[in-house]
């Protein structure tokens, strides 16, 4: 499994766009998916995975990502929809991350389905501004530490950006950093998922957080738990269990700090020299 992209929630999309094109980013149009009244724009990387701005012109004043999430599970909706306005009602920045299901076996079989208690396959759709229909099918862990699975039903390079050429030298994903609640548990949880054991896993415990670090694909995932660290217990209050920074891979003969962003429309963003 690699991870497939990674969820960005803005609030204009169109001056989105324009700053991170600002940053170097070659950004292109998305479309509008079906139903849930969410349009976004992408930014495709060499290494297949993409970054997705989404924006919800209806969306509420910004609350708790969590709250939500666990109040409309209450209220008997479904996962898929239940974690699709989650993101709604979220500040900027970093909401969520998908998993490609792809080159997994029977990842989207029933009983695996059911052994990791996951809710799928369900299918979704987007309409491209070209008109191009595209379809796909996803499921939906019930926790939030872990990520959403993505499959294509129409041909993949459909639905991901072609586009992948930025001038600021970005060609790939490195590293994703998650806060979670507990740290056990979460590591227990991606075991499960990506079938990994406890010797693939790294530990780094510390008075200030403690971390798992552990490889999916290409990508180099990070759990962190606070332990003394308020402004990430702040984040798990606000965000809930949610991506904390991204890490992007530079090619060569580009340099970290011409391209530096910071806190771009709330999202972290760090970068890492070629290899």
């Amino acid at each position: 499994m690699f991870v497939d992209h990674i969820v960005i929630r803005v609030n204009d999309l169109q001056k989105a766009t324009g700053d991170y094109r600002q940053l170097g980013f070659t950004v292109i149009p998305g479309g509008e998916h079906k139903g849930l009244g969410s349009h976004n724009a992408l930014i495709g990387l060499a290494d297949d995975c993409y970054l997705e701005l989404i924006a919800f012109p209806q969306a509420a004043a910004p609350q708790s990502r969590a709250e939500k999430y666990e109040a409309m599970l209450a209220a008997g909706e479904s996962r898929l929809k239940s974690r699709w306005l989650s993101w709604s009602v979220a500040a900027e920045g970093l909401v969520d991350f998908a998993i490609s299901a792809e080159a997994a076996d029977g990842l989207f079989a029933k009983q695996k389905l059911a052994r990791l208690n996951i809710d799928g396959p369900l299918e979704m759709g987007r309409k491209r501004p070209d008109g191009k229909e595209l379809a796909w099918k996803m499921g939906f862990p019930e926790t939030l530490d872990l990520p959403f699975l993505i499959a294509d039903i129409t041909p993949r390079e459909w639905r991901v950006p072609q586009s992948t050429s930025h001038k600021n030298g970005v060609i790939g994903l490195s590293a994703i950093d998650i806060v979670v609640h507990n740290l056990e548990k979460s590591i227990f949880h991606y075991q499960q998922l990506l079938e990994i054991s406890s010797n693939q896993i790294e530990k780094r415990m510390s008075p200030d957080v403690n971390k798992a670090l552990f490889d999916c694909g290409t990508v180099k995932l990070s759990l962190v738990e606070p332990v003394e660290n308020q402004s990430l217990v702040k984040q798990l209050q606000e965000r809930g269990e949610s991506p904390l920074l991204i890490e992007l891979r530079l090619a060569k003969n580009y340099d970290v700090p011409q391209c530096q962003t910071g806190q771009t429309h709330g999202t972290a963003i760090t970068f890492a020299k070629f290899g």
